[in-house]
């Protein structure tokens, strides 16, 4: 029963300072608001030149160009939905060897008694996106934890969906295959589960006699049998995919129009990692 509404906030570098804030309607979608955003910052600072940070909402044709076209610069998170992410991931997945480089390493900010997160880096990807932009390929020590953390915390949800599902078979519209196949659908593709359990549906015949006499049973009574299909569910892990997707966890990517020999990938990394200080100043303001 809420009114939602989108809120924009602009930090500076040096603090996280903000300067600039604008509230949209709660229908407003992220990727629409950058480019009257980056106008407004333009008036505010009087100048062009200074580098637009957003995570991966910026990274869109018409946002990325429109930047560029009047010389701004800018660092974002390249989707999971580009095609030169998923080139990368898919030569992961299928064990093609990479290099990654140590390229910097910064103090657990939560624990100081916890390891450090350790950044890598390699150029065995993709290094331009379809629009000529540089392309950053990044892995994180402690990004490689909380995927594998999520990945697991994904399977034992689908598990106990699968296993309460399996107590109600055989009763109401879970008496046949296909509702029964559909929910599991359902429940493999709300978890993103789809590859990594193999779900199969499978019955045995349970026979049952019935008289056709009405009355006290007598031995020479008709009868008939009733075979009865009760299915079960045969939950397996298809280890192959999820060896083949721990290859991928803590990798990402950074899209910029920075160039290479002014800032090197380790200068495009910190700029990217003071992004999140946005965050905070969000929760101060609520």
């Amino acid at each position: 029963d809420l009114k939602q509404l989108v809120f924009g906030l602009n930090v500076t570098a040096d603090g996280a300072v903000p300067i600039s804030h604008e509230v949209y309607s709660g229908n407003r979608t992220d990727d629409t608001i950058h480019c009257g955003n980056v106008d407004r910052l333009r008036q505010i600072l009087r100048r062009t030149d200074f580098i637009y940070v957003a995570d991966s909402k910026l990274c869109t044709r018409k946002n990325l160009a429109y930047i560029a076209n009047y010389g701004g610069k800018f660092v974002t998170v390249l989707p999971r939905t580009r095609d030169e992410d998923k080139r990368m991931r898919n030569k992961l997945e299928q064990g093609t060897s990479v290099r990654w480089r140590k390229l910097l390493e910064v103090e657990n900010q939560r624990r100081k008694s916890d390891p450090p997160d350790v950044y890598y880096s390699t150029a065995d990807g993709p290094q331009k996106t379809a629009e000529g932009y540089r392309i950053v390929w990044l892995r994180s020590s402690q990004k490689m934890q909380l995927d594998a953390l999520a990945r697991q915390a994904s399977l034992d949800k689908a598990h106990t969906a699968l296993f309460d599902l399996g107590a109600r078979l055989n009763r109401g519209k879970m008496r046949k295959r296909s509702a029964i196949q559909n929910k599991v659908n359902e429940i493999l593709d709300k978890h993103k589960c789809r590859h990594l359990l193999d779900v199969r549906t499978a019955y045995r015949v349970h026979i049952t006699i019935k008289r056709l006499r009405r009355g006290r049973p007598r031995k020479d009574d008709p009868v008939k049998e009733v075979r009865t299909r009760v299915y079960h569910l045969n939950v397996g892990t298809n280890k192959d995919a999820l060896r083949a997707l721990a290859r991928t966890d803590g990798v990402f990517s950074l899209a910029s129009n920075l160039p290479s020999p002014k800032a090197s990938k380790k200068e495009v990394l910190q700029i990217y990692k003071y992004q999140p200080y946005i965050e905070k100043r969000h929760a101060m303001f609520k």
